[in-house]
């Protein structure tokens, strides 16, 4: 009877098999050409606030890289995409595809957005600069709310009217202008400051704070902006930049921020911020009317 040896039938059936392993080619394909692909942005015919986006190629997929009215980028796979921008502007945008083989080059376009959302003009004024004032003479005009996060309890700081009348706030003029998206804060000169923000806004004086609100002068910085967005529960969003704030800055934390509005129309502006501590939710509303010709 002939003997088998074990170990030589096993080196030799691993070399067979690596050698079997050398002979097989793998590709994944080239990465893809610019050529093998279209794209085109268009306005929405009945709305030209509204932006399409569509991609065409075979076995591809697009990457989009489009400007967001805020200085941010969206990107998206899908290949046909809308945006409703809400401000009117020039912006730009990517355009890559990908497939077996890997992402395309990029090839950069511009597009226009000929009109604003139709709410924006609400903000800002279409034929002419719209300026808010606060509607001082409606019970509630600047309203704190304080709670706690379980909903044990409230406490609310509601204006009568004209209440503040004498600490140079009524005097406020808010401009949301549409040319670089500028906010202009006309204060004549003073604020009127909560208390936790004057060692922000007024360190000088107030380098621990204060007990009360007082009114400080203030001189409105350059390069201030404003932004408006809809998210999508269709909530509108006001933010301000470079520590800009709507006449009352109400701490620290809402200089520069960004502020829920309630109600945009032609005659009322409500805006709406909430800090969240902890132990304690702080709330403020803002309600302005535009400003009567004289």
């Amino acid at each position: 009877m002939k003997r088998i040896n074990l170990p030589i039938i096993i080196l030799l059936c691993t070399a067979a098999l690596v050698q079997s392993c050398k002979e097989q080619k793998f590709s994944i394909g080239d990465r893809p050409s610019v050529d093998q692909f279209t794209y085109s942005v268009s306005s929405d015919a009945t709305s030209l606030s509204t932006i399409h986006f569509s991609f065409s190629g075979e076995q591809l997929s697009p990457f989009w890289t489009i400007e967001q009215p805020n200085g941010t980028y969206l990107r998206s796979s899908k290949r046909n995409l809308t945006i409703q921008y809400m401000l009117a502007g020039e912006y730009t945008g990517i355009i890559q595809a990908y497939g077996s083989g890997g992402l395309s080059d990029s090839v950069f376009f511009n597009f226009t957005v000929q009109e604003s959302d139709p709410i924006v003009y609400k903000l800002t004024g279409k034929t002419s600069q719209k300026v808010w004032v606060w509607d001082y003479m409606k019970e509630g005009h600047l309203t704190g709310v304080w709670s706690d996060p379980g909903g044990a309890w409230e406490g609310v700081w509601a204006l009568v009217p004209n209440e503040l009348a004498g600490y140079k706030i009524y005097d406020d003029e808010l401009s949301f202008i549409s040319e670089n998206n500028e906010y202009k804060l006309d204060a004549h000169g003073f604020i009127y400051v909560d208390p936790s923000a004057l060692h922000v806004l007024d360190p000088v004086n107030f380098p621990e704070g204060g007990k009360t609100g007082a009114t400080v002068e203030y001189t409105q910085p350059e390069g201030q902006k404003w932004s408006i967005r809809r998210d999508e529960k269709d909530k509108l969003f006001l933010s301000f930049s470079e520590g800009a704030f709507p006449s009352y800055p109400a701490s620290p934390a809402a200089l520069g921020a960004e502020y829920e509005i309630i109600e945009l129309s032609d005659n009322l502006l409500h805006l709406f911020w909430q800090e969240v501590f902890p132990d304690e939710i702080v709330s403020w509303h803002y309600y302005f009317v535009p400003k009567q010709a004289n």
